[in-house]
């Protein structure tokens, strides 16, 4: 997987935010602007559900990065935090205090 197949819905979505940006009227500022944070939302979701592990594996998280990248953001574990997902990661396997 690359991001290659959703750089036509992330560019979509980006040039709705741009168009919301210009709009005069709040109320279709809101409703373009929430369409794209959706939009770009759902392409997040659709990367973090090909993946069956509990982590995400590489082309994921290349993926993710490169998305994160064309809205401005570090990496795709920014993306997502800023986004309100939950980055999958790996569980932490610290053994239990010895009793007594």
């Amino acid at each position: 997987m690359s991001s290659s197949n959703y750089e036509q819905r992330i560019r979509g979505a980006i040039r709705l935010l741009f168009d919301a940006s210009r709009t005069e009227s709040d109320s279709d500022m809101r409703k373009k602007s929430s369409t794209a944070l959706e939009e770009i939302t759902g392409i997040v979701k659709e990367i973090m559900d090909e993946t069956d592990d509990v982590i995400i594996g590489a082309p994921q998280k290349r993926a993710l990065n490169d998305i994160a990248h064309m809205l401005g953001h570090i990496d795709g574990k920014s993306l997502m935090l800023a986004l309100g997902l939950e980055y999958k990661k790996k569980p932490s396997h610290v053994p239990p205090p010895p009793p007594g």
